[in-house]
Parts: structure tokens; C-alpha cells; sequence
């Protein structure tokens, strides 16, 4: 091959090379793109299941399924509630009188009826909705599927134990039975849920691991990569650009950027705080 052929070559080889990467960025951003309009879809899912809950009860899911003999911690969590308004399929086989973890509840199980046999049931895996797509994880056998989606229950870490019309407190609460009404600052103001990887825990779990309140310890911020509510969403490439997704009463969604004022997302995680912020004050 004489050297102009060679250098042509090399030329064509180059230039194959550049399309190639362009490619594969390409394909790379694509799929961020979809697993961003994903997480998006899942929290809205989520949300429109809270409403067709208000809809049909007349007041929202509390926090955990209501119980006088199990505390709160150890009760079914307020996703077993909304399960039936999130889409046709097999119910779970959950026995409400007992905790989330005993050997009737953990791990769940799915089917038409309870008195099939337990062998032939199917183990619950919950729903993809529950969990971020960027970061799937899929439960160990034995097992259940733990969620990144979690309640908001206002400004402390004990706000889902208070009672309707204490200070500070936010959507969501252990034995609220909240309606329309009680959310004074307005649908579109008020936080319900939020996305987290931040020590996820079983979907059907009570307490922390699907309802929260704002930790107030300044030594753990609420956001960035180390923060109470963080995301590990390829589509942000510092602690500072991390964003949430984040589910409204009004069941709108968003995302929450790192750099939100703190005093205006903690407006946001009230139900009746009487501030002036809108999603409007969202950066």
C-alpha cells in the first residue's frame, strides 16, 4: 500500500473513530433522558394513586395501616394501602394484624386469594414505580424490595407521630387522616413524596424506611451525596447539582435541585405552615 493510501486510511479510520464516540455519547444521553422521564413517571404514578385514594376514602392514606396493638414502626406502611390504586394485579397477601415482619408479612406474597398454599404463591417484588431506574435493585430471594420513595411527614424526625394540627407537621402521619382541607398552604406547596437512596428500606415496612421527617442535625445535610434525601442520577455530575424527584399533593412532579433554599423546602414539607412559596421558588 503506497503511504498516500496509508495516510487515506488513516484518515477514514479517524474519522470512523469520531462518529463512534459521538454514538455512544449519543446513545449514553438518550438513555439518561429516559431513565430522568422514568423516575418522573414513577413518582406521578405514585401520586395520582394518592389522590384516587382521597377520591374513593375521602381522605388520604395515612402513614402506616392503622392498628391500636402494633406501633407504628411495625406496621404495614402506607404503600399497602395505595397498592390496589396502582395498578391491576394480583393482591397482596398481607395479614394487617400482624407486623410487617412476621412470618405471615415478610417476605410478602401476592395472589388471588389467601387460602392458596404458600408454596404456590409468588413472592411480592412490589412495583419498579417504588425505585429509582437509574439505580434498580432487585431483591435477594428471601427477600423483598426495598423502595427509594418515601413519605414526607413534616419538619422532625417524630412529625409522622403527631396528631392532625400540631405545628410543623407535614403530608404524611402514622394515624393522620388527612383531607383536602387540612393542607392550608395548598396542594401545589406541599410536599408528599420524595425520592432517597439514603438507607432505603422494605416497601412494606412502617416507619423510616417509607415515611420521614426532616432530620435537623447539622451534621447531615439535606441534600447532596452524603444528605438525607440524595440520588445517585447519572444526569448530575457533582454533589452540588444533585437532584430528587419530588411528588406534590396537587399530584404534580418535579425536580429538587441541591441548592433550594433550605427555608423554602422546609415550607414545602409543611401542610399548614403559612409560608409564601410555591413550586415556582423551586431553583
Amino acid at each position: 500500500m503506497s503511504l498516500r493510501n496509508l495516510a487515506q486510511a488513516f484518515v477514514v479510520v479517524g474519522i470512523l473513530g469520531v462518529v463512534a464516540c459521538f454514538g455512544v455519547v449519543g446513545m449514553v444521553n438518550v438513555r439518561m433522558a429516559a431513565q430522568k422521564a422514568r423516575c418522573a413517571s414513577n413518582l406521578k404514578q405514585l401520586a395520582l394513586a394518592v389522590s384516587n385514594y382521597h377520591g374513593q376514602e375521602l381522605y388520604y392514606p395515612p402513614a402506616t395501616v392503622s392498628s391500636r396493638e402494633i406501633s407504628p414502626q411495625k406496621r404495614l406502611s402506607w404503600y399497602v394501602l395505595l397498592h390496589p390504586y396502582i395498578e391491576a394485579g394480583p393482591r397482596l397477601l398481607l395479614d394487617p394484624g400482624e407486623p410487617w415482619d412476621s412470618p405471615k408479612n415478610y417476605p410478602p406474597y401476592e395472589g388471588p386469594n389467601k387460602e392458596e398454599p404458600r408454596d404456590v404463591r409468588r413472592p411480592s417484588t412490589g412495583h419498579k414505580c417504588l425505585q429509582c431506574p437509574a439505580n434498580y435493585c432487585p431483591p435477594e430471594e428471601g427477600s423483598t424490595q426495598v423502595t427509594h420513595c418515601i413519605g414526607v411527614a413534616g419538619l422532625a424526625t417524630d412529625s409522622a407521630e403527631q396528631p392532625l394540627g400540631a405545628p410543623g407537621i407535614g403530608f404524611f402521619g402514622y394515624d393522620r387522616k388527612l383531607r383536602d382541607g387540612d393542607i392550608k398552604d395548598g396542594k401545589g406547596a406541599t410536599l408528599i413524596i420524595l425520592e432517597t437512596q439514603h438507607n432505603p428500606g422494605p416497601f412494606t415496612a412502617g416507619g423510616p424506611p417509607t415515611v420521614r421527617g426532616l432530620d435537623q442535625d447539622p451534621n447531615l445535610p439535606f441534600f447532596g451525596y452524603a444528605g438525607q434525601w440524595t440520588s445517585k442520577h447519572p444526569w448530575t455530575d457533582s454533589a452540588e447539582k444533585v437532584c430528587i424527584t419530588a411528588a406534590f399533593a396537587d399530584a404534580s412532579v418535579h425536580q429538587i435541585h441541591g441548592k433550594i433554599s433550605p427555608d423554602v423546602f422546609r415550607a414545602l414539607a409543611t401542610i399548614a405552615g403559612g409560608e409564601d412559596v410555591t413550586t415556582a421558588d423551586l431553583p
